[in-house]
């Protein structure tokens, strides 16, 4: 994984980030291009950013400190992630520090 010190503090129309906390996956930015990113249409920004938290309660420290609930956030279907591994439109990113 790749540390980043450029983690998006808030919603950008640059690109799309999902955070994966154990076997779940959640739209941390990019909401603009989610129909596109569902569908596999070549619209979304790529590289599509995964940030990977080491636990929930790790992902749910980073969600308080920005102010955001869980409940506010998109869940994202495992499947649509294989596709993007698959097809090599991913990159996986530490996450920042969380506390």
């Amino acid at each position: 994984m790749r540390d980043t010190e450029d983690f998006p503090s808030g919603p950008s129309d640059e690109g799309v980030t999902i955070a994966q906390a154990g076997n779940g996956f959640w739209l941390l930015q990019g909401d603009h291009h989610l129909d596109a990113l569902l569908a596999g249409k070549t619209t979304y920004p790529t590289p599509v950013n995964l940030i990977v938290f080491a636990s929930g309660i790790a992902f749910d420290a980073f969600l308080f400190q920005h102010r955001v609930q869980l409940a506010s956030l998109w869940g994202i279907h495992p499947a649509v992630i294989e596709r993007l591994k698959r097809d090599n439109e991913m990159i996986t990113l530490s996450p920042p520090d969380a506390a």
